[in-house]
């Protein structure tokens, strides 16, 4: 018999964990993690606000982010757009939602992941759809 499994064995008072320490450790985990989730969806809302204020056309925004013309849109180029409000913003938070819609998570979006995130909010689908209803559009 070793040394730790007669430790174990004749005194397990030693090696009982605290519940109300390991709980109240559970719940700011719990807490630190709601708060980062809230600061990235303040940040995508205002990212999302911006952007559908500005275009109408998901193509044109993507154009119009992308100044240097390599097919990605960086925080920089948020940032850019932002302006003022940007400024409020944590770099870090940003760099990490980036990362998130980012598909291969190198932290630049291409156009695909920037229509999926995005393309939604600046070319709603309602403006594409015609209902013809006799009744009324005769």
């Amino acid at each position: 018999m070793d040394v730790d499994s007669f430790k174990r064995m004749f005194f397990p008072i030693y090696f009982q964990v605290d519940k109300d320490a390991q709980s109240e450790d559970d719940e700011r985990e719990i807490e630190s993690e709601q708060f980062v989730l809230s600061k990235l969806t303040k940040v995508e809302t205002l990212i999302k606000d911006k952007l559908a204020a500005n275009w109408v056309s998901v193509r044109k925004a993507f154009l119009d982010l992308d100044l240097d013309y390599d097919g990605y849109v960086t925080v920089d180029d948020i940032l850019r757009v932002l302006g003022e409000k940007g400024k409020m913003l944590d770099f870090n938070d940003l760099t990490k939602l980036i990362v998130d819609k980012d598909h291969k998570r190198r932290g630049r979006i291409n156009y695909t992941d920037f229509s999926k995130w995005l393309g939604g909010v600046i070319q709603q689908s309602e403006g594409f759809y015609f209902r013809h209803d006799s009744h009324k559009n005769p």
